[in-house]
């Protein structure tokens, strides 16, 4: 399995006007670090509380021009700042990917990007070669399992 490059996803996945693709590099860390807990305070408990400490993104995530790693962020732009965030983990073994996160800066919810992303993921996940893909909704925020449902997708509960 093969991430997509930068040009791939933004050719795979058409988002609104003005909004763009970038993988982070290394010097985007400190930035996106000090957004993600300001547009999800509760960050800091659970799953997606790795995303806080910089260390995280320097061993686990592939950086722009570095080797490739099994964690992918990527980062979304609106007039050359980062609005938003999409993160997924490959599992070569199992042929699949999961979609770790997706966070958009509170003043870009309702421009449809985040709607943009989760329609193309399974055009990204073909790409790279995954067979299989799957995601986790808090039940504390209602309106993502209704988001991650409406494109025909199934739930799984236990």
């Amino acid at each position: 399995m093969r991430w997509a490059t930068v040009t791939e996803l933004n050719s795979l996945i058409p988002l609104p006007a003005g909004y763009a693709f970038e993988q982070l590099s290394r010097s985007q860390i400190p930035d996106l670090t000090t957004k993600v807990q300001q547009w999800h305070p509760d960050i800091g408990i659970g799953a997606g509380s790795c995303y806080i400490p910089e260390q995280f993104y320097l061993d686990k995530t592939s950086l722009a021009n570095e080797a490739e790693r099994d964690v992918y962020v990527l980062l979304i732009k609106f007039a050359g700042e980062i609005v938003g965030m999409w993160s997924y983990e490959r599992e070569p073994d199992a042929l699949s990917i999961y979609g770790r996160l997706l966070i958009v800066a509170p003043e870009h919810r309702g421009s449809r990007v985040a709607l943009s992303c989760m329609s193309g993921t399974e055009r990204i996940c073909r790409t790279c070669g995954a067979e299989f893909v799957y995601t986790v909704a808090t039940l504390k925020v209602p309106h993502m399992q209704v988001a991650l449902e409406r494109p025909g997708r199934r739930r799984c509960s236990s």
